[in-house]
């Protein structure tokens, strides 16, 4: 269940890159913030403390997921922007 919810979660990160092209980037930001806090704080596959026992190389297979999703979805978001200028 900890993987479908940080896929979900990444999902409705991708999903709030469409919002940059009719509002602002707020709605992206703030959808980052609870993603990135989310993954980090509250996801028990993820989270910095008390995480569930995973091997190490899954463990930094998720880690790269997210980083990856997060850093294409900033630079997604942020070349919108520039279009919508």
């Amino acid at each position: 269940m900890s993987a479908i919810g940080l896929y979900v979660s990444l999902f409705a990160l991708v999903i709030s890159v469409f919002s940059v092209n009719r509002t602002s980037k707020n709605y992206f930001r703030v959808t980052l913030v609870i993603v990135v806090l989310g993954v980090f704080l509250v996801n028990d596959l993820l989270r910095i403390w008390q995480s569930l026992e995973l091997p190490l190389n899954e463990k930094a297979f998720h880690y790269s997921v997210v980083g990856f999703v997060v850093l294409a979805c900033t630079y997604l978001a942020k070349d919108s922007e520039n279009n919508e200028s």
